[in-house]
Order: structure tokens, then C-alpha cells, then sequence
């Protein structure tokens, strides 16, 4: 129901009662659940997808129940005036009643149709039976009332409906949906990424350590090489006993010599090769958190 529905006050004739009290009443809290009812999508957009579910049925609940109030109060109003409350299949319109009333079509309410009946045949029966003009002229008052107030009631809603479809709880949440979808395909990608750039650190310091690696073993055998030549030199000299005593010396420091620079390489290999194994170690860790990170994923 459109909260634009202005209710006029109780015709001042004798004809109104508890039952027309009790009608304005519920057709005012009925304006009243409208009005908090389009204070509420407001804040709808900051929901969650759980939240705007329940909101959307609590709603919808509350459109029923109001639903059923009005229907209630209507019928209530129209046993206190004398008519019968009958549904769109019970009720006949005549040639009169339709062309005075041209505001009642196909996509107006359920009862708008029946309370526009009821409220012309009660108008011809007020024009047979009642020879009073005073009361004939209270009856029509009230019953004008009742079809402006009808034709506000359809003009409102018509008017209200392209404002009934700004906010949709279905597209929200279909949009949420889709936000989430977003969020979760980029942090897809941003973990690709992350992976990949790691593998490529880590490949990129296997390969330096690899050719660090080569590097002093062929200054190694390089050193070995040397020291076989001095040792063959001196081996030869000996043997031919042509080389003083001093050219002996000589070559004997110069195989120490040789031989302190073999163990410096020696232990300089081994630093290399205990750096080596710490960075396959820290490249064993990384790939078993990229696994990790994967399988969380």
C-alpha cells in the first residue's frame, strides 16, 4: 500500500461509527509501517547477504499482515454501511456504475474493484429507498469521499511504482555476489603472482650458488694442477741431483706455499658449499609455504 494514501476525516452525518473509527485507525498505522518502511532501504546497501534476507522476508511479512488489516477494516466499513464485502469474481458492474466510474481497470488492487460496486449500489439504493434530501446529500458526501479517496489510492500506487523499483533486495544481493566473485578472482591473482615472483627469486639464487660453485673448483684444480708440476720438478731435480741445495729450498717454499693456498681454497670451497646448503634449505622452506599458501587458496 502506497504511504500517500490521505485519509479524510469521519463524514460528520450520523452514519460513521466504531467500525469507520477503527478503519482510519488501521489505514494511519498502515502509513506509518510505509513511512519506516522507506526509512529502512536506506540502509539496506550496507547489509550483508544474510541481513538483506531476513530483511527481505520481514518485509515481506509486514506487507501481508498489513494487507490483511486493511482488507479487514475495509469489510468492517462496509457491513457498518449495509453492503457486502464480495471478490472481483462476485461482483457485477452495470452499464451505470461502470461509465461513472472509468478510474477502475485491470491493474488496479483486488479490492478496489468490489468496494467500487458495493459503493455505487449502495448509492442507488440510497437514491430509491431514502426520500430525505438531507440524508441523501450526507450519503453522497460520504460516498464521493470514499472514491476520491479510491482514485488517490490507485493514482498513488501507479505514481509510487517506478520508486518501488529503485531498490530491488534480489539485485543487491545479485550484486554482492558479483562484488564478491571480483574480489575473490583478483586475490587469485594476486597470489599467482606473488607464487611466481618467489619461484623466480629463488631459481635465480640457485643458479648464482651453481656457478659460484663451479667457479672454485676450477681454481681448485687449477691450484692441484700447479702443485703436481712443482712436486715433478723437484721430483726430477732430485733424481738428476743437478740443482744446489738452494734451488731445493726454493721449491720446497714454494710447495708450501702452494700447499697454504690449496687449503685456503679448500676451506673457502667449503664455506661456499655450507652456504649452498643453506639457501637449497631456505629454498625447500619457500616451496613448501608456496604449497601451503596454494592449498589454503
Amino acid at each position: 500500500m502506497s504511504s500517500k494514501f490521505h485519509l479524510s476525516a469521519p463524514p460528520r452525518s450520523g452514519f460513521a461509527t466504531d467500525e469507520d473509527v477503527s478503519s482510519y485507525k488501521a489505514a494511519a498505522r498502515d502509513k506509518q509501517a510505509e513511512a519506516r518502511t522507506r526509512n529502512t532501504s536506506l540502509r539496506l546497501s550496507s547489509l550483508t547477504l544474510d541481513e538483506l534476507r531476513e530483511e527481505l522476508e520481514r518485509r515481506t511479512e509486514e506487507t501481508q499482515k498489513l494487507q490483511e488489516e486493511v482488507e479487514d477494516a475495509t469489510r468492517e466499513t462496509l457491513k457498518t454501511l449495509g453492503c457486502t464485502y464480495s471478490f472481483p469474481g462476485q461482483c457485477c458492474l452495470s452499464r451505470d456504475s461502470s461509465e461513472d466510474s472509468p478510474t477502475v481497470s485491470a491493474h488496479q488492487p483486488r479490492m478496489t474493484q468490489p468496494l467500487v460496486c458495493s459503493l455505487d449500489t449502495l448509492k442507488q439504493k440510497v437514491v430509491e429507498k431514502d426520500g430525505s434530501s438531507y440524508e441523501k446529500e450526507a450519503l453522497g458526501n460520504a460516498i464521493n469521499n470514499h472514491l476520491q479517496q479510491l482514485s488517490d489510492l490507485q493514482l498513488n500506487k501507479i505514481s509510487d511504482q517506478p520508486g518501488k523499483d529503485t531498490f530491488s533486495p534480489q539485485r543487491a544481493i545479485m550484486n554482492l555476489q558479483a562484488e564478491l566473485q571480483d574480489l575473490q578472482l583478483e586475490k587469485d591473482v594476486v597470489s599467482d603472482l606473488r607464487t611466481e615472483d618467489l619461484i623466480t627469486i629463488l631459481g635465480q639464487e640457485m643458479a648464482c650458488c651453481q656457478r659460484q660453485q663451479l667457479d672454485l673448483r676450477e681454481d681448485a684444480e687449477i691450484l692441484r694442477g700447479q702443485l703436481e708440476v712443482a712436486r715433478e720438478q723437484l721430483f726430477k731435480a732430485g733424481e738428476e741431483k743437478t740443482c744446489p741445495q738452494f734451488l731445493l729450498e726454493q721449491k720446497a717454499q714454494e710447495v708450501k706455499k702452494f700447499q697454504k693456498l690449496l687449503q685456503e681454497k679448500e676451506e673457502e670451497l667449503c664455506f661456499r658449499q655450507h652456504q649452498t646448503q643453506q639457501h637449497l634449505v631456505s629454498l625447500e622452506d619457500a616451496q613448501t609455504r608456496c604449497r601451503t599458501l596454494q592449498t589454503e587458496q
